[in-house]
């Protein structure tokens, strides 16, 4: 199977960097320790592992807009590993929501 109909690309980058993602009442900056691609509707993004900063557990951001997506399955990552969990949650989601109206927010949400 292609890569683009697959909608996975593996993309790895340094864990433990900073990153800002958004809150009720603004940005804060937590670890990302994670980093992977996701095509929605042709457009290649970009998604990283963060910690949730209410509940200190695992969960996937979109990196550009920094908006929490899903959390992270505790029991997936303990039999996964945390990348291939994060896909999975991912791909959940999407599979709720749909890919045309997950992306649409996403436009919105970056302006």
């Amino acid at each position: 199977m292609h890569w683009l109909q697959a909608g996975l690309v593996d993309n790895f980058s340094d864990t433990g960097v900073s990153v800002k993602v958004k809150t009720e009442t603004g940005w804060i900056e937590t670890d990302k320790t994670a980093e992977f691609s996701h095509v929605l509707c042709a457009e290649e993004m970009m998604f990283c592992v963060t910690r949730s900063l209410d509940q200190n557990n695992l969960v996937v951001t979109h990196a550009e807009t920094g908006w929490k997506v899903c959390d992270i399955d505790f029991l997936d990552f303990a039999q996964l590993g945390e990348l291939k969990a994060a896909k999975k949650s991912l791909e959940e989601f999407i599979s709720v929501i749909s890919e045309k109206r997950f992306y649409a927010v996403i436009l919105r949400v970056r302006g």
